[in-house]
């Protein structure tokens, strides 16, 4: 069907209007812009300033656009848009109507979920949508889990995580990676993003002299592969995890500062449980007499904390947790929060859970020993012979000892109650109980 206007027409572009021409690729952008925006027409056969000249063959430039947009648009938008001839005075023209779509972002199959792919409608032209943009369009629009939807960065390597998989026996060939939800089509998927050399989001770490923050002794942060990440943060924490020795009775016993185990399980908790839709780092702070992991992402809201308490589990990445499975990382579905407690069954201070909507807190104290050596508790209880207030600073100076060392010692005498604190922070002293 021929749709006629009769009258000579002087039309003007704006943000739901176009001019071409005549028909090219180029215009596919604008069709994108139209299916992310509000819609909008192009009209084929009409000048930028609205002068027509109509087309030669409008059903060969109707065809031509119809394959067009079947072929170059992603997710497709055929029931999105229509192509019929119209007749403008003499002129003959060809027009293309776009609806706004409801699988944003809508984008060139050529280019990808990129700007350059990416387009919306500002005013009378079309613009590469910015990539905060295109995140908020597939957070709102996508029913999928981050980690199933395509990915941003299609321009990805897997070398890390192919030598972690190698390491294990495992071989992370196409057809694994296919299983495992690496690929969505021919496209990777974020998933397969968050494991690749590529990944942006990492983990930063400190090791502090204070409760303020104020002074650093070491700091590190860790992009690429989350698997990478996990080894090299772990590393990390266990230069700042002595072992240390107890003597009970006749045996010598060793222990860490902090639980092996504990810092295991709550450090891949915060990788695997994490909210990668949103921007942010994984944060681990390293004290003297604890160490706090905060991770972006709260609970899923179909559990609450008494349930995360009992080992019930509601996976935000369950692909990536299935990877972390595979290798061995995780033992068993649901279990972190009980081992980390576990760890601590016989310690007087338990680790410390904190949720907030969007931010996920373990902090770790520092295993108390099972009795104060009684040398080092004289050496202690002496110091308030002359104060009734001692500092961690007056308990280095009279033991010669280091400052992780002097807090281990003055946390067993509380822990006996034979001292108690007054103060927090740097402000922090202690007087007899």
């Amino acid at each position: 069907m021929t749709y006629i206007i009769y009258k000579s027409m002087k039309m003007k572009e704006d943000d739901t209007t176009e001019f071409k021409r005549k028909i090219t690729k180029d215009m596919m952008k604008t069709a994108v812009a139209y299916s992310n925006t509000r819609g909008g027409t192009i009209y084929i056969g009409v000048e930028n300033d609205g002068t027509v000249i109509g087309v030669d063959d409008t059903d060969e430039v109707s065809k031509l656009a119809a394959q067009l947009l079947a072929d170059t648009i992603r997710p497709d938008i055929t029931m999105l848009s229509s192509v019929h001839p119209m007749k403008i005075g003499d002129a003959d023209v060809v027009v293309i109507t776009v609806q706004e779509g409801t699988s944003k972002p809508y984008y060139l199959r050529d280019k990808g979920l990129r700007s350059e792919g990416v387009y919306i409608r500002s005013g009378p032209v079309s613009v590469p949508a910015p990539e905060s943009l295109i995140l908020k369009m597939i957070r709102e629009n996508s029913h999928h889990a981050y980690e199933s939807v395509v990915s941003l960065n299609q321009d990805l390597s897997f070398k890390s995580t192919s030598e972690i998989f190698r390491g294990t026996g495992l071989d992370l060939a196409d057809s694994q990676m296919r299983s495992m939800g690496f690929m969505k089509g021919e496209q990777f998927t974020n998933l397969a993003y968050l494991l690749s050399d590529q990944y942006e989001q990492g983990i930063k770490l400190a090791v502090f002299d204070n409760r303020s923050k104020s002074t650093f002794r070491d700091r590190m942060e860790i992009k690429g592969s989350v698997l990478e990440q996990a080894e090299r943060a772990y590393g990390f924490i266990e230069k700042y995890n002595p072992l240390r020795t107890e003597i009970s009775g006749l045996r010598r016993v060793d222990y860490r500062a902090f639980p092996e185990a504990a810092v295991r399980e709550v450090l891949i908790n915060a990788i695997v449980h994490r909210d990668y839709s949103v921007n942010g780092s994984i944060l681990v702070s390293v004290f003297g007499d604890s160490i706090a992991v905060s991770s972006v992402g709260g609970l899923n809201p179909d559990i609450g904390y008494d349930d995360i308490m009992l080992g019930i589990s509601s996976l935000r990445n369950p692909r990536l947790a299935a990877v972390f499975y595979r290798l061995g990382m995780i033992e068993t579905y649901g279990t972190g929060i009980p081992r980390i407690m576990g760890a601590y069954k016989d310690n007087t201070t338990q680790p410390k859970i904190e949720i907030s909507t969007n931010v996920f807190k373990i902090t770790l104290p520092a295993m108390e020993t099972t009795k104060t050596d009684n040398t080092e508790a004289r050496t202690v209880l002496k110091l308030f012979d002359d104060a009734e207030l001692i500092s961690r600073s007056d308990v280095e100076r009279a033991m010669g000892v280091s400052r992780s060392k002097a807090s281990a010692v003055l946390s067993g005498l509380v822990a006996e109650e034979k001292i108690k604190t007054v103060g927090a922070g740097r402000n922090t002293r202690y007087r007899l109980k």
